[in-house]
């Protein structure tokens, strides 16, 4: 009796060589989670053993469950296989835990903390084999286990307050390819903030800067809507997942959007700041999807009043001519213009072709008599209904003919006017959209 082997060689039993019971801490930079439901991640397990016996790791998370029959939380298990006499066996492996929910709250949600702990248990035994083995106290068995690569689909817990910054410079296509002046007799514009988190935040909206980089003109946008920061509140998940939103318009009353607008921006350069969680937490009930979003979207309308002046709109499009084999022989062509007009003024119409370098080379439709037909404006709407389909037909001459196989590029312009000074409300869906086709003739030597 009372004997203390320092190694023993027998047919072993089976036996727990490691019980363990842990709350393990996990660092999230300042939140604190309750609840995460996984849509990707894994266990790492690494394993060193000098046991010439094989070892069975059993490893379960209680607190986790996964989507669909209930109380199944998370277990897996492993076999290590036996060491050779005087050599180590190692075992490594990432098993995947997507779609596994998993409570923060450690053994129990009843004691604290109750956030950022995970609540883990590890067995390690072995199983009769019926075979001798030798066992010593310098035998060791090395386990390592734990959560890595994280991506949630939701958390729940308490986000933390965080301070952050947009100050960007985004394109505005509203005047991307227009030229000339613009007078508005009024403008409106929206701003439709919008939260999908199950989170406050606390916008200010510092500053909201246009620039027209044609002219080299900028103008800030000056608003007494935007002077106090704006508050938007939780979205609510009963489900479905249903966003905050909160609109601010702006018009000539209560800003300098008129100005603004008639400076033509081409670009919007906004200074916002966001608070999140800017008045706490209660119960650490916040929550955020994969899927959620803070934006703000912009609206404008504008019924337009155009001057003296003609806007322009402008594209440039590559052209390849020179790829035909027989460009050289065309004795004479047409080029047929088909055009589908959603805006609701006539317009003139010029097309520039130039070559590899952006020289002109010629022009077509430059007379007054090439226009395009308005779209109809629905009264009640006031917007067009239906575009209007408009075919223009020019003849090239044999001079013109011989300038298209240096042809590269095109350049369509569209000249609005509204000299009948009617006032049109103008949407950003609105287009004109073109299609060239051409008819030639050839000559053909025998």
């Amino acid at each position: 009796r009372d004997l203390k082997p320092q190694s023993a060689t027998a047919i072993f039993p089976a036996q727990n060589l490691i019980e363990k019971k842990d709350e393990i801490k996990y660092y999230f930079g300042g939140a604190e989670f309750t609840q995460v439901k996984l849509k990707s991640g894994f266990i790492k397990l690494k394993v060193e053993s000098t046991v010439e016996e094989a070892i069975v790791l059993d490893y379960s998370l209680p607190n986790s469950f996964k989507e669909g029959p209930i109380g199944s939380p998370l277990q897996k298990t492993w076999t290590v296989p036996p060491a050779k006499k005087g050599e180590k066996v190692f075992v490594e492996e990432m098993f995947p835990i997507g779609g596994y929910t998993i409570y923060f709250w450690g053994k129990s949600n009843l004691e604290n903390p109750t956030f950022n702990h995970v609540y883990t248990e590890l067995l390690a035994r072995i199983e009769y084999s019926g075979i001798l083995r030798t066992l010593s106290l310098e035998d060791k068995i090395r386990v390592e286990l734990g959560l890595v690569d994280l991506v949630p689909e939701l958390i729940i817990g308490d986000p933390g307050r965080h301070v952050l910054t947009s100050k960007d410079t985004l394109g505005l296509k509203l005047f991307e390819n227009i030229q000339g002046r613009l007078n508005l007799e009024d403008a409106k514009m929206n701003l439709n903030f919008y939260n999908s988190f199950g989170i406050e935040s606390l916008l200010d909206v510092k500053e909201i800067k246009g620039k027209n980089t044609r002219s080299d003109k900028s103008l800030k946008l000056i608003s007494s809507e935007l002077s106090n920061p704006i508050l938007l509140e939780k979205a609510v998940n009963n489900p479905p997942l249903v966003g905050y939103e909160y609109d601010v318009e702006l018009n000539k009353s209560n800003s300098n959007l008129k100005q603004f607008l008639e400076l033509m921006p081409n670009k919007l350069m906004p200074d916002i700041e966001a608070i999140v969680r800017p008045n706490g937490t209660i119960d650490q009930n916040d929550f955020a999807f994969d899927i959620s979003e803070l934006l703000v979207n912009i609206r404008f309308e504008m019924p337009l009043k155009f001057g003296l002046d003609n806007l322009t709109l402008s594209s440039n499009q590559a052209i390849g001519f020179s790829n035909s084999d027989k460009i050289k022989n065309i004795k004479k062509g047409q080029l047929i213009l088909k055009l589908i007009n959603d805006f609701p003024i006539n317009a003139r119409l010029k097309m520039i072709f130039k070559d590899e370098a952006g020289t002109q080379l010629f022009e077509l439709f430059t007379d007054d008599s090439y226009e395009m037909a308005a779209a109809e404006v629905d009264p009640l709407s006031g917007k067009t209904q239906n575009p209007t389909e408009s075919e223009l037909l020019a003849t090239l001459s044999r001079e013109e003919c011989d300038q298209l196989p240096y042809a590269r590029s095109v350049e369509f312009s569209v000249f609005l006017n509204t000299d009948d000074a009617k006032r049109y409300s103008m949407f950003s869906d609105y287009s004109i959209k073109a299609k060239l086709i051409t008819d030639f003739i050839y000559e053909n030597s025998l």
